[in-house]
Parts: C-alpha cells; structure tokens; sequence
C-alpha cells in the first residue's frame, strides 16, 4: 500500500497528526464554519489511512470530505499522481467548486492529476472509453433513453421483425397469462382486457412500437438480460435464432456510440478482463481514493472498485482507500447489498471505523427517537445540536392510505403554516421529494401505491422537470412554453 504522508509536504512524523492545529483552522476560515470542528471531525480529517467513515445525517459528511481534500491539496508535491474521489452523484465536486474554487488548493484540485466526478463517469472515462476506441467504436452518448429509442428504430426493420413480432405475442401472452389467474373484478383483470381491446385497435406498425426496450447487456459478446421494472435481472426465454438478432440488435446500437448507463461497466469490466496494465496506470494514477455516499454504491459497482483498486495483483501495489457514508440512507436498492461476510462490505468489520455522531439537522429529541430506527447501529450514539429556537420541533408522520394520498401534500402544508411563522415561511426552502422521481412501466404492487410524485399529485410530470425540458435557445420558446 502507498504511503500517502510521503506525497505531502505537511508533519512526517507518524506519531503526529499531518495537519497543525493552524492547517484546521484555516479550512474552517475557508468554509465559513462559525463554530469549527468537532472532536470527531478532526479525528476523519487527520487520518491518512485504509478508514470507513460513518456519519448520521446532518453531520456534515460532505463538508468533512472537502475540507480533507483542501488540506491534502495544500500539501500535495506530486504532478503526475492525483486523489480520486468518487460518488452517485456531483456533490461533492460541486461543493468544492461553490466553496473552494476561489482558492488555489480548490483550482488544484480540479486539474490533473486529481479527478473528482461520480462513478459512471471514471469508468467511463479511464476504462471504458479506451476500450471502446480500441475497437473503433465512438463513445457518443449515455443515455438510457436514446439508446433505448435507437433499439426501437432497429426494431421496427424488417430484417429485425422475426424478433420483434415475439415480443409482440409475449406482451398479449401476459396479459392472457393475467385474466385467466385473476378475478374478473380484480384490478390485475381488468387492465389486462382493457389492454387487449386497445391492441386489437392498433395496426402492426402500432403494436411493434410498443415493445419494451428494457435489456441490459451483461458481457461484450451481447448477451443480454431483462430488467424488470421494480429491480432484478431476468432471462430471455429466446430461440437461438432470436438471441442472435437480438445481439446483433443490441451491438449495431453500440457500434453507434450510443449507451445505456450500465453499458459502461460492462465495458469497463471487458477491459479489467483483457488487460493487467490498467491496474498499474490506473493505481499508479490515484495512490489515494475516497468513496462519497459508500452506501449507495451497488454490489457490481462495489466489486468492480475493489478489483481495480484493491486486488491482489503481482508488482501492483493496492491503494489507500477511504469511505464515507451513512448505511441507515441507502437509497439504491435495485441489487442487494454486499452482505457483511461478502467481498467488501461497507461498513466493514476488518477495516477502522470514525463515526460522525453530531447532528446539525436535529435537536436531541429527534435523534433520540430516530436511533431507534437504525437498521446499521451506530458505534457512537447520535447527538443531535440543532438549536430547539430554529422553531418547528413538534414531530409528525403522516400515514395515509391509497385513498387519501392525495391529502398528504396539502396536509403536510397545513402543517408547516402551523409550525412555522409567517417570516419562516418566507425565507423557508420547502420541497416535497418521492422515493422514485420518474414513472415506471406496470402497474404498482399494493405494497408501492404510492412511489411516484405524480401518485401524490397528479398534474406532475417527470418529464416536463427537466432541465433540458424548460431551457430553451429563444425567447419565442419561453412564450410557447408558458
């Protein structure tokens, strides 16, 4: 493993922190914190270690992470080897860019050799891509929905109809299956004759139009996999004449430089497969690597990080690995997690583990109540500092049934005009979130009634929230929009 104190410029000594008490004290300057770091804080931010951090929510995980990354960047001598920090999403990319880019250790950070972007976009990049090129194949677009609306296009070919006429009589052969295994009142019964007796009314071109697109590619040889719409991996029950075309399918859109999201990994995986050398770049690269919101990252994702970076390999040294996250919000639950005895589990046992235990989010009896509910106990109680004068401390969960989830939102207003003073409600951020943002395909189970925005309020569409939706080039567009 890499010794990271050997890249810096800053204290040597190991029985010594890294950074001075002055260092500290010049972060928090930088990021604006009135009241400073905690003991706990401190404690992530001094340790230069294999670590797994756990932070209950409002501990100010993020801010921990960057103000790590400002201190490294003060200090760091190399030109050729950088910090890798990873994450589902831009945040803390964005932060350092909101809080740091005036600063010279902020601009650092965001040139080579760092690289600081979500997990899609490095294996994209460093491992994907290359892969791609390598094989004369662009990379384009990643893009779910156009590389699913280009496997439509395909489809609708003729040389392709054999394939798309079978999924064609399997979408009525389901909805057959429905009526004569449900009763004629049931929900389930209904749809299904409803959804014939619109098909009956289409003509061909119509119904081929309307398969589902929803295949995932699990290997470079196109072998393909059915998601299925509430999560999990199903197989094609296809003829092999049938699996061929849908290969060949599925590879001219490829060969377009048009991807679905979960392309990048399969290709990123075939070169992990083909050549050594990627471990030695890319481990030469980045000796030190975080992973921001660990919990959300997935089993495969997970597995393909600690091959890359953490594998026994001969003449490779492993990295420096650092984790934050909070087990108690995974939010991604479309592959199970890695089970504590599994490959590399987060929180794991074998690693040391901080925890970040103070929350600037609740007051104390909040987080006295909210403890109970961890599913992953933290080793340090929650302690929640949020000033009770901040108003708005009463507690409610607001259960509702189908029936009356229509009232949650105007209840929940009803609720904040209450709490909160008439001068709160003016300056206040309030926005009501949903588990699931988009629309899925089939109908919802009893247990997921309410999953969506629009299960809430009606008028909301995914669609039309976007940023690529509202933003136009000229005026006129703004006017026809409105």
């Amino acid at each position: 493993m890499n010794s990271i104190r050997s890249l810096l410029s800053c204290n040597q000594n190991k029985d010594e922190p890294p950074f001075s008490e002055e260092d500290i004290k010049w972060v928090e300057l930088v990021l604006g914190l009135k009241n400073g770091f905690d003991q706990h804080q401190i404690a992530v931010l001094q340790n230069l270690d294999e670590l797994d951090v756990e932070a209950c929510p409002g501990s100010g995980k993020t801010t921990v992470l960057v103000a790590k990354l400002a201190l490294l960047s003060r200090y760091w001598t190399s030109k050729t080897k950088g910090i890798c920090v990873l994450s589902m999403t831009n945040a803390a990319r964005e932060e350092i860019q909101e809080r740091l880019g005036s600063t010279f250790e902020g601009q650092r950070l965001l040139r080579h050799p760092h690289f600081i972007g979500t997990i899609h976009s490095f294996f994209s990049d460093f491992l994907a891509k290359p892969y791609l090129n390598s094989r004369g194949i662009p990379l384009v677009s990643i893009d779910d929905d156009l590389c699913r609306s280009q496997r439509r296009k395909l489809l609708q070919k003729e040389n392709y109809f054999l394939l798309t006429d079978h999924f064609v009589a399997e979408q009525v052969k389901k909805r057959l299956d429905n009526i004569s295994s449900s009763k004629p009142t049931s929900i389930k019964h209904i749809e299904a004759q409803q959804w014939l007796a619109d098909h009956e009314k289409k003509d061909v071109s119509e119904r081929r139009l309307g398969i589902p697109i929803y295949w995932k590619i699990v290997d470079e040889s196109y072998n393909a996999v059915r998601v299925s719409a509430f999560g999990g991996d199903q197989p094609l029950d296809l003829t092999a004449d049938l699996e061929l075309l849908l290969k060949k399918c599925l590879e001219e859109v490829v060969r377009k430089g048009v991807l679905c999201f979960s392309d990048i990994f399969v290709f990123s995986n075939a070169l992990m497969n083909t050549s050594e050398d990627v471990y030695k770049l890319i481990r030469a690269r980045f000796p030190l690597l975080f992973i921001d919101e660990a919990q959300d990252t997935s089993s495969s994702q997970a597995e393909m990080l600690h091959k890359l970076f953490l594998s026994e390999r001969p003449d490779v040294d492993i990295v420096t690995r650092q984790r934050l996250g909070d087990a108690n919000q995974t939010i991604y639950t479309f592959e199970p997690p890695i089970p504590p005895d599994g490959l590399d589990p987060y929180p794991s046992s074998n690693i040391l583990k901080l925890t970040l235990p103070v929350s600037h989010r609740f007051d104390q009896s909040i987080s006295s109540i909210a403890m109970n509910f961890e599913t992953n106990p933290l080793s340090v109680d929650m302690r929640g500092v949020r000033a009770t004068s901040n108003g708005g401390c009463n507690h409610c969960v607001l259960v509702f049934t189908e029936e009356t989830r229509s009232f949650v939102i105007p209840a929940f207003a009803e609720l904040l005009s209450k709490e909160l003073a008439s001068f709160e409600l003016e300056s206040a951020n309030v926005k009501v979130c949903s588990h699931v943002h988009e629309e899925r395909d089939g109908a919802p189970s009893t247990e997921e009634f309410a999953r969506t925005i629009r299960d809430y309020y009606t008028p909301y569409i995914a669609d039309k929230m976007t940023k690529e939706y509202q933003q136009h080039s000229y005026l006129i567009d703004y006017l026809n929009h409105g």
